[in-house]
């Protein structure tokens, strides 16, 4: 997801307050996701509090287009609680573009800035390039107007 902002929410099948969001959040994502946006919601719980959640379900009764994870032991969702601090869901993390967490909130997303930061330009990665890259280049057919970016002469 690197180069993307993405939010991570931690929700459960039972909570009002999640089934809620998950609908306004859907709407977003759809909004969003052509800018980079990624959503992934994290299902602690199902239907009660000792339920294991159904991501299957949650997904088709919120008609989600986003990845749904289940998690009922929470060792993901874990990672997205400020350790000794209370907890409350709907959760959100949000991560800029180099997934650094910029945001976490509770009951409902700054879409502001969310926005803001997709606003600003994804990173620029230098990846490594073979010795023989030019050569592969040219046998591939590959120019500096093919669909593969950046291109880089070595």
């Amino acid at each position: 997801f690197y180069g993307s902002v993405a939010v991570v929410e931690v929700a459960a099948e039972w909570c009002g307050p999640c089934r809620a969001s998950a609908a306004a959040t859907e709407q977003e994502y759809q909004d969003l996701k052509d800018r980079g946006f990624v959503m992934i919601n994290v299902l602690i719980d199902g239907l009660s509090q000792d339920a294991e959640p159904d991501p299957g379900r949650w997904t088709e009764d919120m008609e989600l287009t986003f990845p749904v994870i289940g998690d009922h032991d929470q060792s993901i969702s874990s990672n997205y609680i400020n350790q000794g601090q209370s907890f409350s869901i709907p959760n959100f993390t949000v991560f800029d573009r180099t997934l650094t967490i910029r945001a976490r909130q509770t009951h409902a997303i700054d879409w502001d800035l969310v926005n803001s930061l997709l606003d600003e330009d994804p990173p620029e990665v230098d990846y490594p390039m073979p010795s023989n890259a030019a050569e592969l280049r040219s046998q591939l057919g590959i120019t500096e107007d093919s669909w593969i970016h950046p291109f880089s002469a070595d």
